[in-house]
């Protein structure tokens, strides 16, 4: 019973290391460094077991030591695994001392130290089953190599043969128990090595973690957008700097988990009211509109959820565009006053030229009165009635201007400009086609704006091509809109020219004024309708105006009502 005790102490020696290991780490969490601790607790345990080996007859000890040995060496650097050979051999020497078998036990241990070394490197780079049948392996060897020197030396002492059978016994025991003791140290080493690649793996991704959290909330400080977040309770998790703005008696320590009630009662506001209260109850809220006595604010609010789709909490969005406003407001006045500049200027050209005509005429009518004084009366005239044309152009781009409108069947009113239409066609030498459709819905319109965008649109039409063009005036009704189609065969537009048709003063014609596509436009938005162009250089110009039947419905139905 007591060899038991004293083997499985052993035992226990040998596996030390690997508590001492798990309970005193080194601080260098690399693999290199623990498994050189580990080497350093092996070297203690070797020494431990040495003092504790057991006592057999014929001035025999045994111990473990080769354990730790092995683990040492299979494990550590070359450099660990140098010195705790050498540590290893010296004990041997000194424990083994001058004897007959002296020799004998040298090369045995010479032998597994070469079978250790020979399969170090295979041992580093095999799987965990691998390790442990490479170090079951080396200690087999070990305990043959033993039994043959114990074997030798038994014979060069004389020790009777009849004493080996119990003796051999008692060897076999023990080597079985080192057997078992390697394989339990090796996966017990695997085991720990593994759960410290594990922590380490946590510990760089909490790292990791921690750093880009570090940044997401540097991110979320520095932009120039308020962020207020609530987690499903209702209370504050998430507040940025550019949000305690709006919270000048609060900082963030003082914010964050408080109840989003809390701190509506705190300002005085009612929370039911809060975009942030929407959010909670499901509904998403998109880039609101604020204006605010401190400034004009765009607000967004969402509820959040996790990624099985269960409600998480709120974030309410808030950014500040007052200047933004500010700056829209000013660059909006100044086109105004552009604009202003702009029309006075060519109001000023425009008129020049029939003012100085009338002003001619009136002196020769003073130098030359007579006969001739009607001819120069109808030529003033005239050029009075091309003044108060060009002022009427200009009236019309008043998007606000009222006019009367009526139901109004724009193939009647189509009918009868079509003589004038036949007449401008003639004098240029073009050909005039009308593609009716069978009815139309009677719009409200009003009867002299109509006539004036169809005849500018015609006339642009007209003058756009060369002799023996052909102009198209086409009418559809679609289910919810009616159109009326002008398309010319002329040279067509480019993309550049398109794009800025209907703006005010921009004219491809000479002498043009750039005001009769832009009060064509105008006509139309007053209309409720749209105009549209296709046009390819090379392909010809189609305009086709669009009246919605819908807003005409809404706009009849409010007149009814006023």
């Amino acid at each position: 019973m007591l060899v038991f005790k004293e083997m499985l102490l052993q035992v226990l020696l040998v596996v030390m290391p690997l508590f001492l290991l798990e309970l005193y780490p080194c601080r260098n969490k690399t693999p290199e460094r623990l498994y050189d601790r580990l080497a350093a607790y092996c070297a203690v345990s070797m020494v431990i077991c040495v003092v504790f080996a057991l006592k057999f007859n014929y001035e025999i000890s045994f111990d473990m030591r080769v354990l730790p040995y092995i683990v040492a060496a299979l494990y550590s650097s070359r450099q660990s695994a140098v010195f705790i050979t050498l540590l290893y051999m010296g004990m041997r020497l000194m424990t083994m001392g001058p004897s007959s078998g002296f020799l004998i036990f040298l090369i045995a241990n010479l032998v597994m130290i070469s079978v250790l070394f020979l399969f170090r490197r295979r041992f580093r780079v095999t799987s965990v089953s691998g390790r442990m049948g490479i170090a079951v392996f080396i200690i087999v060897i070990s305990c043959v190599m033993q039994v043959v020197g114990l074997l030798s030396w038994w014979e060069l002492a004389g020790i009777p043969v009849q004493a080996w059978k119990g003796f051999f016994a008692f060897v076999g025991l023990f080597s079985l128990l080192k057997v078992v003791a390697i394989g339990m140290m090796v996966y017990l080493v695997e085991n720990i090595m593994e759960k410290r690649r594990l922590q380490q793996q946590v510990r760089d991704i909490s790292g990791r973690y921690a750093d880009q959290a570090h940044k997401l909330q540097q991110l979320v400080d520095g932009a120039p957008i308020a962020f207020v977040a609530i987690d499903r309770e209702g209370v504050i998790s998430v507040v940025n700097d550019e949000a305690l703005r709006h919270f000048p008696r609060h900082s963030k320590q003082q914010l964050i988990g408080k109840y989003h009630q809390q701190i509506a009662d705190f300002y005085g506001f009612d929370i039911k009211q809060t975009y942030l209260h929407e959010a909670i109850r499901g509904h998403e809220v998109r880039s609101r509109l604020c204006d605010h006595e401190s400034g004009t604010y765009v607000i967004s609010a969402y509820p959040l959820y996790t990624s099985e789709g269960v409600f998480d909490g709120a974030v309410s969005i808030i950014t500040d565009i007052t200047e933004l406003a500010r700056l829209r407001k000013e660059v909006g006045h100044m086109e105004g006053l552009s604009l202003v500049g702009r029309m006075a200027a060519s109001i000023t050209h425009e008129i020049r030229n029939p003012m100085a005509v009338i002003r001619g005429f009136v002196q020769l009518m003073r130098e030359r009165p007579g006969a001739a004084s009607e001819v120069y009366l109808a030529v003033i005239q005239e050029e009075l009635d091309r003044a108060n044309g060009i002022i009427d152009d200009f009236l019309s781009l008043a998007q606000n201007r009222v006019v009367e409108r009526k139901d109004t069947d724009l193939h009647l009113l189509l009918n009868k400009l079509q003589p004038l239409f036949m007449a401008e066609a003639n004098m240029r030498g073009h050909t005039l086609h009308y593609r009716l459709a069978d009815s139309l819905t009677l719009l409200s319109l009003n009867e002299k704006e109509m006539k004036q965008l169809l005849l500018n649109l015609v006339r642009n039409g007209m003058e756009a091509m060369e002799q023996s063009g052909v102009l198209t005036v086409e009418t559809r009704e679609t289910p919810d809109a009616v159109e009326v189609l002008i398309g010319d065969t002329g040279p067509g537009m480019s993309e550049e020219v398109r794009e800025q048709l209907f703006k005010p003063f921009f004219t491809t014609k000479q002498g043009g004024t750039g005001l009769g596509l832009a009060v064509c436009c105008s006509i139309a938005e007053r209309h409720e309708g749209t105009i549209r162009v296709e046009s390819e250089p090379g392909a010809g110009t189609i305009f086709t105006v669009r009246f919605s039947k819908t807003a005409q419905s809404l706009t009849a139905a409010a007149r009814s009502a006023l």
